[in-house]
C-alpha cells in the first residue's frame, strides 16, 4: 500500500488577521497553483478577498470571533509530480466531505516548496464554523473521521493516516 498523509498544523490560529493571511499565503504562494483551487460552500472561488470575507461573514453572526479561526491541513504524499493524480483524488473527496457536513473549505495545491521543488501538496483551510453554526471539535475522532473518509473515497491502494505537527 502506499502511504498519504494528512498533516494537522497545529497552532491556535485565533485573532482578526489570521483567516486573511492564511488564505494569502496559501492561494498567493509562489508554488500554488490558481487553476488548481477547490472550495465548498464558497460562491466565489475566483476572487481571493471574496472567500476571505466569506470565512468572516460565516463566524460573526455566531459569535465565534474569538475562538479557533480556521483549521489549516496538508494533504501530502510521498514527493514525486507523478502523486498528483492521488492528492488531486484526495482534494475532491474532502471537497465533499467538508460540502457533505456543512463546512466552508478551500484547498489549493502548491507545486513544490522551498525546501523541495517535488514537493507536491494541498494546503486544506477550514472555516470551523459550519452554515449552521455548529463548530468543529479540535480533537482525535475529528481528524480520524477525515482520514476514513479519504480511505474509503480513494483509490483502495492507498493508505491515508493524519498526524499532527506538535
Amino acid at each position: 500500500m502506499k502511504k498519504g498523509t494528512l498533516l494537522v498544523i497545529r497552532k491556535p490560529y485565533q485573532g482578526d488577521a489570521v483567516i486573511q493571511n492564511t488564505l494569502n499565503y496559501a492561494i498567493g504562494s509562489l508554488f500554488a497553483d490558481e487553476e488548481d483551487i477547490l472550495t465548498s460552500y464558497i460562491d466565489n472561488e475566483e476572487d481571493s478577498d471574496q472567500i476571505i470575507e466569506e470565512y468572516y461573514r460565516l463566524q460573526a453572526p455566531y459569535n465565534m470571533t474569538d475562538h479557533r479561526r480556521m483549521f489549516h491541513f496538508i494533504l501530502t504524499t510521498r514527493t514525486s509530480k507523478s502523486m498528483c493524480t492521488i492528492l488531486e483524488e484526495g482534494a475532491y473527496a474532502l471537497q465533499n466531505y467538508f460540502s457533505s457536513i456543512g463546512y466552508q473549505a478551500v484547498m489549493v495545491l502548491h507545486s513544490g516548496s522551498y525546501n523541495d521543488a517535488l514537493n507536491y501538496h494541498y494546503h486544506i483551510l477550514l472555516n470551523p464554523i459550519s452554515v449552521t453554526g455548529c463548530r468543529i471539535q479540535d480533537k482525535y475522532q475529528t481528524y480520524q473521521d477525515i482520514v476514513n473518509y479519504l480511505n474509503q473515497y480513494t483509490h483502495a491502494l492507498w493508505d491515508w493516516k493524519y498526524r499532527s505537527n506538535h
